[in-house]
């Protein structure tokens, strides 16, 4: 074995993950400008459904389909970057349940700690 084969061999791993990268990327690639080239008969396909849906009284399948649209959809700007049409609302903060600690004062009786307890409450 050579020192070039032995520097091939010790490159090796870095070589096939570089492939396998440049793969999964190019694959990546062409599936996204597949997409894109049927974009505009999905987005028709997408409305077709949502208005069947509607005509269909399955609101919250229309609904739903609406709310993809809006979150989903981008146009493209004055200055070429991508724009959502509906800007997507704040979500508010999930409320986290509450812990309460309660604490009894060392020295006073246990009668004076029902009278402090029921003015708190």
């Amino acid at each position: 074995m050579t020192a070039v084969d032995g520097e091939l061999v010790h490159d090796a791993p870095i070589i096939i993950h570089n492939a396998i990268k440049n793969s999964v990327a190019q694959s990546i690639r062409a599936a996204r400008e597949k997409l894109q080239g049927v974009a505009s008969r999905y987005v028709e396909i997408h409305l077709q459904s949502a208005e069947k849906a509607l005509k269909n009284g399955d609101y919250d399948a229309a609904r739903k389909a609406c709310e993809w649209a809006m979150e989903n959809l981008s146009a493209d700007g004055d200055d070429g970057k991508q724009v959502r049409i509906i800007a997507p609302k704040d979500q508010p903060a999930p409320t986290l349940p509450a812990i309460q600690i309660g604490i009894a004062l060392g020295g006073l009786p246990s009668s004076d700690r029902k009278q402090l307890k029921a003015r708190n409450e």
